[in-house]
C-alpha cells in the first residue's frame, strides 16, 4: 500500500519572501495568459499553451524582469495549468478558467528535476536548501506521475515511474478545476499497469467503498480528513476502510 502524505515547509523570512515571489509569478503568469488567450481567440488566431509559453520567455526579461527572482517552474508550469483547463473547458468537463484571485490557495509548482531532498530539507532552485518539518518515510526516487488515461498510464510506466496518481476519483474539494473520472475508466488505468496507482481527488468516508475492487495500491487524502468535523474520526474510519479495501484480509 503507498500513502501519499504533505511535509510542511520551514522557511526563514528570506525563503518565506521568495515563495510569497514565486506565488505571485505563478499567479500573474497565469492570468498574463489567460488574458492573451482570451484576446487571440475573439481575433480568430489558433491559441495553444505552448505559443503562450514562448511568448512569455521572449518578453519576461524586458517587460517582467522581476521574473527572474524566481524558478522558471513558476510561470512555465502556471500556463501548462492554464492549457489544461482550457482543455477541459473545450471538451465540456468543466467551466471556462477564471482570473486567479490573490490570497485564494496560492501557490506554484516545480517540476520533477529541479529540486532535492536530502533528510529534513529541500533544495528549491533559486533559492537553496529549505527546512522540512520531517523527512520522506519511503525510499527511493521520487517520481511519480499523474494518469487520466490509459495512454498516459502507460507512457509513464514506460518511461520509469515509481507509482501513479489517478483522478480526480470524485472531483476534489482543494481543486476546483478538478474534473470527477468515470470510476470504469480509473479500473482500467489500474489493470493496465504493473506499478501502483493511487486514487486521488474528493475521497472521505462516505465514498470509498465504490473503489473496492479497482485494484488501486493506496489512496490520498486532504479534505475527507482536514475537513471532516473530527479529524481523528475520520482519519480512523479510513484507515479501517483501507484494510479492507486496499488490503483485503
Amino acid at each position: 500500500m503507498i500513502l501519499a502524505h504533505r511535509i510542511r515547509l520551514y522557511p526563514n523570512n528570506i525563503q518565506a519572501t521568495y515563495f510569497t515571489k514565486a506565488c505571485g509569478v505563478s499567479r500573474f503568469a497565469y492570468n498574463w495568459a489567460l488574458a492573451e488567450w482570451r484576446r487571440l481567440h475573439a481575433e480568430g488566431e489558433k491559441v495553444s499553451e505552448g505559443c503562450l509559453r514562448k511568448k512569455l520567455n521572449a518578453i519576461k526579461r524586458e517587460s517582467f524582469p522581476w521574473m527572474l527572482d524566481v524558478t522558471k517552474c513558476a510561470p512555465q508550469l502556471a500556463i501548462k495549468d492554464l492549457g489544461v483547463a482550457w482543455k477541459n473547458f473545450f471538451e465540456g468537463r468543466a467551466g471556462a478558467p477564471q482570473f486567479k484571485k490573490k490570497g485564494r490557495r496560492d501557490s506554484f509548482r516545480i517540476s520533477n528535476d529541479q529540486f532535492a531532498i536530502e533528510g529534513e530539507k529541500i533544495r528549491i532552485p533559486n533559492l537553496g536548501w529549505v527546512r522540512l518539518a520531517e523527512s520522506l518515510r519511503f525510499e527511493g526516487k521520487i517520481l511519480g506521475a499523474t494518469a487520466r488515461t490509459v495512454e498516459q498510464a502507460l507512457a509513464a510506466e514506460a518511461a520509469g515511474a515509481d507509482y501513479l496518481g489517478s483522478g480526480a476519483v470524485f472531483g476534489s474539494p482543494t481543486k476546483a478545476d478538478a474534473v470527477p473520472m468515470p470510476l470504469t475508466l480509473f479500473d482500467e488505468i489500474c489493470g493496465a499497469v504493473k506499478i501502483p496507482v493511487v486514487a486521488i481527488g474528493g475521497i472521505d468516508c462516505t465514498n470509498i467503498a465504490r473503489l473496492q475492487g479497482c485494484g488501486m495500491a493506496g489512496f490520498a487524502v486532504v479534505s475527507g480528513i482536514f475537513g471532516a468535523p473530527s479529524i481523528e474520526q475520520a482519519t480512523r474510519e479510513l484507515r479501517a476502510l483501507a484494510e479492507e479495501i486496499v488490503c483485503p484480509k
